[in-house]
């Protein structure tokens, strides 16, 4: 009898695993990708009505790295504070299988946003590849090395053929480009919707100067 009652219960266990696979098999992609991210309420942020005519490019790179001080899930929080509100045209450099989610971050593309997804790494970078045996020669003479990577070193270095990238595509045909990392907005305490403020970047840009 204690046979039997053994047997049964590991089998109602099995049968509740199989269903729920099968659940988790059924769950839309899209949906899954939506409820795995910290979502604020836009409806609190309306988007400022604005007709103005943007003369910088915003320029971001993501591509989750195998090794990080920090999760995907803060990268994708500090993203939505700059995504989310940030009314500037946007050029993001991502994965193809990052993109549903930076689309989904940027309101479904109700804000100006080009996608580059050529690269699943920034390992695959044209002027990135001949520099990897470098990478990997110096990492393990990194302080940081539990924290750091070659793909990290990659990003680093990509950030000027990035930005030339960007220059040379410009979809939105704006004068100026602005590379900044994913994680630099990490306060959600503020919502910069007009950044970044124009005055200041034609005082800085003029004259055709480089900020670095």
């Amino acid at each position: 009898m204690r046979f039997q009652i053994t047997y049964y219960r590991q089998l109602c266990v099995y049968i509740l695993v199989v269903i729920g696979i099968g659940l988790i098999l059924r769950i839309d992609r899209s949906n899954f990708i939506k409820f795995s991210i910290h979502r604020f309420n836009y409806t609190r942020y309306p988007l400022l009505k604005s007709n103005e005519q943007y003369t910088t490019t915003v320029v971001i790179a993501y591509f989750p790295l195998s090794k990080s001080k920090h999760s995907k899930a803060q990268y994708q929080s500090w993203l939505e504070n700059l995504l989310g509100f940030c009314q500037s045209p946007i050029i993001i450099y991502t994965s193809i299988e990052y993109q549903p989610i930076l689309q989904y971050l940027r309101r479904n593309n109700s804000l100006r946003t080009h996608f580059i997804v050529e690269y699943n790494s920034p390992l695959e970078m044209p002027p990135i590849k001949r520099l990897v045996p470098i990478f990997e020669q110096q990492y393990p003479s990194d302080p940081e090395l539990a924290y750091h990577s070659v793909e990290l070193y990659a990003v680093w270095c990509a950030k000027s053929f990035i930005l030339n990238r960007s220059a040379e595509l410009n979809p939105f045909q704006t004068k100026y480009f602005l590379y900044i990392d994913a994680g630099a907005f990490r306060s959600s305490s503020y919502r910069f919707q007009s950044w970044p403020y124009e005055p200041s970047v034609h005082s800085i840009l003029a004259n055709n100067r480089l900020l670095l």
